[in-house]
């Protein structure tokens, strides 16, 4: 006879699968459609069939969330479980890469770049047409049609829009005489600033509906948000043309 083994097993060692184990999880894997691994850990109790098909179904739930929306699969599983309400947490999603690609859009720089003229309404109540020939960090070149290149600082520029259109920028521009008489200039502060949650400015640009600027100096500009980043928000007005709008020089915007 031979001598007993004094061998211990390995416990983090998985038990071998006996023929019945093996026949039984094979069929549950055939006829659920559950993984042969998950069918092994339900012979042997160690998780139920339900619990493996809910597992199942949520994955299946965050999979299908982050093929259709391009999200990541932690905020997807935290939709699923009910953590966050879905259309509030895409809307949020959608914000956030809207920022990301106009981030650090210049219409100042586009303009640089194309060399093209532009019109550009300064505080606090004038517009000068021209191109601009040097964009730096708070300040950029300016070279006006009439009168000689100056340095203007950015917080002077309410928007910027194609000096073709000036007439039709004017008669689709409103006063608000309570903010006028208020008298406000540019807000230089940036933590003193009117600030705008970018989940409403993207409910209001996804609306496809007008929304309503007023500068600091009371100029009303209404229509409908084309694009918004840090620092600006493009502006196709009722029945007009496009303007840049300088988020520095809003003091407060109503949505639809």
């Amino acid at each position: 006879m031979p001598a007993p083994s004094h061998e211990k097993r390995d416990p983090r060692k998985k038990p071998r699968l006996s023929p019945e184990e093996h026949q039984k999880a094979k069929q549950l894997h055939e006829r659920n459609g559950i993984p042969f691994g998950q069918a092994v850990r339900v012979v042997r109790g160690q998780v139920t069939l339900n619990e493996v098909v809910l597992r199942m179904l949520r994955r299946d739930k965050i999979d299908k969330l982050v093929q259709q929306h391009g999200i990541g699969r932690a905020l997807a599983g935290s939709i699923v479980d009910g953590k966050i309400d879905q259309e509030h947490a895409l809307l949020k999603f959608r914000a956030r890469w809207n920022v990301i690609q106009n981030r650090e859009r210049s219409a100042l720089d586009e303009a640089r770049q194309d060399g093209r003229r532009v019109a550009l309404m300064l505080d606090p109540d004038l517009v000068r047409f021209g191109r601009i020939r040097k964009v730096d960090t708070y300040e950029f070149d300016f070279e006006p049609e009439d009168g000689p290149p100056e340095t203007v600082h950015k917080t002077m520029v309410h928007c910027v829009f194609d000096p073709a259109e000036v007439k039709t920028v004017a008669r689709r521009t409103k006063v608000d005489e309570k903010v006028q008489a208020r008298d406000l200039a540019p807000q230089i502060s940036a933590q003193q600033r009117l600030h705008f949650k970018h989940a409403v400015l993207q409910k209001i640009l996804e609306s496809e509906k007008p929304c309503t600027a007023v500068t600091r100096r009371g100029k009303i500009f209404r229509g409908k948000i084309q694009r918004y980043g840090l620092y600006e928000m493009g502006l196709k007005l009722d029945r007009g043309p496009f303007v840049t709008l300088f988020r520095h020089a809003l003091e407060k915007l109503d949505g639809p």
